[in-house]
């Protein structure tokens, strides 16, 4: 108990003491990057750049360097399997660090009740890594951690901060040059012959949307010679649902199917237009993470399920009952009812596998885009921390062997009636303000 006291008080004077430095916080320019809604997000090839920001307090003067990381990491989350059996993995697709400041001497240090801004700039490789996501097995993240280090004889922790980037790979999509026909994968019958009721196809134009997009589809309904010319009329219920497929890359079967969205349709067929297509919809929600196979730990897929329920509102069958007499029509109703479901009713399942990509058709990721599974694992491309670019509307650092006095030009510029003088006073304000 006394050790465990000595501890716990040695901690809280070392937060307290380090608590006195400063503090630190991340900030990213809101110019880079994708925006979705209030987020920013970052893919393959992209910069970055931002801020880290120190509010310095009493004991300042203790800092001696603030460092910063940027890790890339996916992992399976720890789950039960069995008895006395816990799956976990992890993977860490990349990790990078560099130093913002450090303290050369003790006139170098950083000054108390003073806010610093130091500027990072990050350049994403042109590599495929998987989505930033929190899935029920599996986490992907990408964070940026700021450091300031206090002198080892204080015996201090450092000053942490942490933020995480959203990041999403490009995945393209596209239309179909020909349409796609669905196959019925089950059809069934409540004991009516199948020349009696229509059958049904589901046809699709594409099957690679983005988040947020529509599903269109057409249900097409197909008769057969027998039924076609007789004046029965059928309704359609129709329902779209959409399933997220996760496999872990060591599994054949899927760790979890679970729907993420769905829509019904109800659609009255009347004699003039049963035999014309009709349409559905599925709207797919905005936050749906991308399809990608290219993790080391899991995959994620979707699949389109369409069931169509077709009901015979009115049969030839009962216009013949109603037409003869009541007590003989009575009688061969009861005869139906008793070897008929009414209404009689067929059902057709489809599915097909769906892409939900991040790019807009039209727009084309490039060639050179390799997935980061496809090199070994000492030789992914990693980011890099770059210096600050100097952008072309940025004024030349002057140079005596390329450029004139600024002294002489001015005294030549006062005998000129038109023209600009920019002084060296001025010049030099210019540039500290860059």
């Amino acid at each position: 108990m006394i050790v465990e006291s000595i501890l716990s008080g040695r901690r809280r004077s070392s937060q307290q003491s380090t608590a006195s430095i400063a503090s630190v916080s991340i900030e990213i320019l809101p110019e880079f990057g994708w925006s979705i809604g209030n987020e920013r997000l970052f893919g393959p090839g992209t910069l970055f750049q931002g801020h880290v920001v120190v509010r310095c307090k009493e004991h300042s003067a203790r800092a001696t360097r603030l460092r910063m990381h940027f890790q890339g990491v996916e992992a399976m989350l720890t789950y039960d399997v069995g008895p006395g059996i816990i799956r976990t993995n992890s993977n860490q697709l990349f990790g990078v660090r560099h130093t913002l400041w450090k303290k050369l001497d003790d006139d170098d240090g950083l000054d108390a009740m003073t806010t610093y801004k130091f500027l990072f700039t990050i350049q994403m490789p042109f590599v495929q890594f998987p989505p930033s996501m929190h899935h029920d097995y599996y986490r992907c993240t990408y964070k940026l951690s700021a450091f300031l280090d206090p002198s080892l004889g204080y015996g201090e922790v450092p000053v942490m901060s942490q933020r995480c980037i959203n990041y999403i790979p490009l995945t393209e999509t596209r239309l179909l040059k020909t349409p796609l026909y669905l196959k019925d994968l089950k059809s069934k019958r409540k004991q009516v012959p199948s020349s009696n009721m229509p059958s049904v196809t589901v046809k699709l134009n594409s099957v690679e949307y983005l988040s947020g997009d529509t599903v269109q589809a057409a249900i097409c309904p197909q008769f057969t010679g027998s039924n076609s010319s007789s004046c029965n009329v059928y309704d359609y219920h129709v329902t779209m649902n959409l399933y997220q497929i996760s496999t872990f890359s060591a599994d054949s079967v899927p760790i979890l199917s679970q729907l993420v969205d769905t829509q019904s349709h109800h659609i009255e067929v009347q004699d003039s237009n049963k035999n014309n297509e009709f349409r559905v919809a599925l709207k797919l929600k905005e936050d749906l993470p991308p399809s990608f196979e290219y993790s080391k730990i899991m995959t994620l897929a979707y699949k389109l399920k369409v069931k169509v329920y077709i009901k015979k509102r009115r049969t030839s069958f009962s216009l013949t009952v109603t037409q003869n007499k009541p007590a003989e029509g009575s009688r061969k109703l009861k005869e139906m009812m008793t070897n008929l479901p009414w209404p009689s009713t067929a059902m057709s399942t489809f599915e097909t596998d769906i892409v939900v990509g991040t790019l807009s058709r039209g727009v084309r990721a490039g060639e050179d885009l390799q997935e980061y599974t496809s090199f070994r694992t000492s030789q992914v491309p990693s980011p890099k921390f770059i210096k600050h670019i100097e952008y072309e509307d940025e004024l030349p650092r002057y140079e005596s062997t390329r450029l004139p006095s600024y002294t002489s030009e001015i005294a030549h510029q006062q005998h000129c009636t038109t023209g600009s003088i920019i002084s060296g006073t001025s010049l030099e304000g210019i540039r500290s303000s860059l």
